[in-house]
């Protein structure tokens, strides 16, 4: 799997939502500003998408996941989006789980200092196996 994967099984089940929209930007002159915009029942938002395969989870409990292409670029696009009111979100998928991050909480420490189970606490949705797509909707639209 690859974040192009990840994208294919998100927009497999996120496209079927009434009143929603939803763009995968590939922006050449702008590289930091996240993968997706998307508008859900007239709200609007950013999602920035990282995949790690279960080869990159640390082994041992006390390591931090590293997300080494989550760059600084887009820890300053994320902080800036959100103090100016704009909803922006981290979608992680690290091998089985998904982890959804509002970009300010993500921008401080994901693949930092958190480990995975700092992940499993600090994210707004977390899931395993599979995502909840209802409870993600409801996440998305707060």
């Amino acid at each position: 799997m690859s974040e192009t994967d990840f994208w294919q099984l998100i927009s497999s089940n996120v496209k079927k939502w009434p009143a929603s929209q939803w763009n995968r930007i590939e922006n050449m002159c702008q590289a930091d500003a996240p993968d997706v915009e998307y508008i859900v029942m007239a709200r609007t938002g950013w999602i920035e998408l990282k995949f790690l395969p279960s080869s990159a989870i640390p082994k041992r409990a006390t390591s931090v996941l590293r997300v080494d292409h989550y760059t600084d670029g887009q820890r300053l696009w994320h902080r800036t989006r959100a103090a100016c009111g704009g909803r922006v979100w981290v979608f992680l998928r690290a091998g089985d789980e998904f982890f959804l991050f509002p970009g300010k909480v993500a921008a401080r420490c994901l693949g930092l200092t958190w480990t995975l189970e700092d992940c499993r606490n600090m994210s707004a949705g977390w899931w395993e196996g599979r995502v909840d797509w209802k409870e993600l909707k409801v996440l998305l639209t707060e």
